[in-house]
């Protein structure tokens, strides 16, 4: 059963609570006559209570389930690829778990590669003969090695590149001299922390990893993140005893992933974390009063019902991404009405729009609008995430309009509103993960900061484009442009 199906079925419940104890009462109390109403009234309220346990029981699953996600999201943060998120169900939170371990998977495997192929330097390297400089120069990554006191013997061009170095300036020399090593502020890192003075001091490999790694500095002081692996061996050189090789290569592209997938996942970690204190808040109250107040258990599961809607559309929204990093979105297309659809998801705001007075205003400007084969439910969640936007940063009183129209190869939809606008300086990232302007965080605490991430990578998997103007005080338009003739590029 869905975290969806559960809320529907938790609503239905909360609907009809009170239909079900004032219908029960009045039945049965007419149906036992003579006998003390009180009786009709302790089993109406037994099915009342009956439903209230349901509902908390599902209720307190999902919030099991959210805390062990949120825990497993810590772990992997702080660079522990080896965590397993352990969620069984068939949900929505049992699929992004399931994205999550693929995550992991991928950076594990890539960790287990990089190995595999130093060790394999390695023993090229101790079964080259001796003086073999070419099989050196062959190698694409860093090589460094030092004698027993740790005094530079080898040194290929990949490392002499990396580090701007010239062979002259470092054969002989003590690599702890000639490389300079700093941790993630800056500052320098000690000689006997360094990796081949490790090596020696305890004959043992060492190895860093991406969340881990320390940083090189160039000869012109630039750093670069590096992984490094340095092995203990023994073999003669140009009549020299090889004690450690040290192979190297620049992260930093892997660094900057990695440090997207810590902030995705601290960000993600926050994102549930208030919600889900609030719902076991609420939840923990209606336990004790489902037999003391059937009134505020009900007005404590209407609560839930609300939290878990906000955590359904945020878990919708990590698994959505997730899956589009992943290159994992499965497109189902069909012969789609667009006038239809944004009716539809118009509709479903109309809610949300009546509580802030904000009117919503749909207008086509042909009535022959052709029809798009594409992926209906994914198309409906990109214009309703742009029309709860638009609704959601627009002040009391305000309009949202939406124009559908279109040229001989595409079909062009515009969103706009009269709300608070972005300003210049958050526009070039609006685009980005957990992108949300100053302004806009100040309206609305409970924005996630993806809806505009997805919507983009929809749109252009689909072959389109989007763009946007934006002015402070006076509003924002979106503009979405799709190819009548989609070319899907997944």
């Amino acid at each position: 059963m869905t975290i969806i199906t559960k809320l529907r079925i938790g609503a239905i419940a909360a609907a009809v609570f009170l239909i079900t104890f004032i219908g029960s009462v009045f039945l049965l109390t007419s149906a036992l006559e003579g006998q003390d109403a009180s009786t009709g009234m302790m089993i109406a309220g037994i099915i009342c209570v009956g439903l209230s346990v349901w509902c908390l029981s599902a209720g307190l699953s999902i919030v099991k389930s959210l805390r062990v996600l949120i825990h497993g999201a810590k772990i992997v943060a702080d660079g522990n690829v080896d965590y397993t998120f352990d969620i069984k169900s068939h949900d929505e939170i049992g699929q992004l778990a399931q994205l999550l371990n693929v995550i992991v998977l991928k950076i594990r495997q890539g960790n287990g590669a990089f190995e595999q192929k130093v060790s394999q330097h390695v023993r090229d390297l101790e079964s080259a003969s001796i003086g073999d400089d070419a099989m050196l120069a062959n190698i694409s990554d860093a090589v460094v090695a030092t004698d027993e006191h740790g005094y530079i013997a080898i040194i290929n061009n990949a490392a002499l590149k990396s580090l701007g170095l010239q062979r002259q300036d470092v054969i002989g020399k003590k690599a702890t001299e000639v490389i300079g090593a700093q941790d993630e502020e800056g500052n320098p890192i000690p000689r006997d922390q360094r990796s081949i003075e490790k090596v020696l001091a305890t004959g043992s490999a060492v190895a860093t990893t991406v969340s881990g790694a320390y940083y090189y500095v160039r000869a012109n002081k630039e750093r670069f993140p590096v992984a490094i692996t340095a092995t203990p061996t023994q073999f003669i050189f140009n009549g020299k005893r090889i004690s450690v090789i040290e192979i190297f290569r620049d992260i930093t592209k892997e660094k900057e992933i990695d440090r997207q997938k810590s902030e995705f996942l601290s960000i993600a970690s926050h994102q549930l974390r208030t919600p889900l204190g609030s719902m076991r808040w609420n939840l923990e109250l209606m336990e004790s009063e489902i037999m003391s107040s059937p009134q505020g258990a009900q007005e404590r599961l209407r609560e839930v019902h609300k939290i878990n809607l906000r955590v359904i559309n945020l878990v919708r929204d990590l698994l959505n991404v997730t899956r589009i990093d992943q290159g994992r979105v499965e497109d189902e297309p069909e012969r789609t009405n667009v006038a239809d659809i944004i009716q539809s998801a118009i509709k479903e705001i109309e809610s949300q729009a009546h509580e802030k007075s904000v009117s919503v205003e749909m207008k086509i400007k042909r009535s022959d609008t052709p029809q798009l084969i594409i992926d209906a439910n994914r198309f409906r969640e990109m214009v309703q995430n742009l029309l709860t936007n638009a609704v959601r940063y627009t002040l009391p009183n305000g309009h949202v309009y939406v124009e559908i129209d279109y040229t001989d190869t595409s079909i062009e939809i515009v969103v706009s509103d009269t709300g608070i606008g972005i300003p210049k300086e958050d526009q070039p990232k609006i685009f980005s993960k957990f992108a949300r302007s100053e302004n806009a965080a100040v309206i609305d605490t409970e924005g996630s900061g993806l809806g505009l991430y997805i919507v983009k990578s929809y749109i252009t998997g689909w072959g389109g484009k989007i763009w946007f103007e934006s002015n402070v005080g006076k509003g924002t338009t979106f503009h979405v442009s799709l190819p009548l003739a989609l070319r899907y590029q997944r």
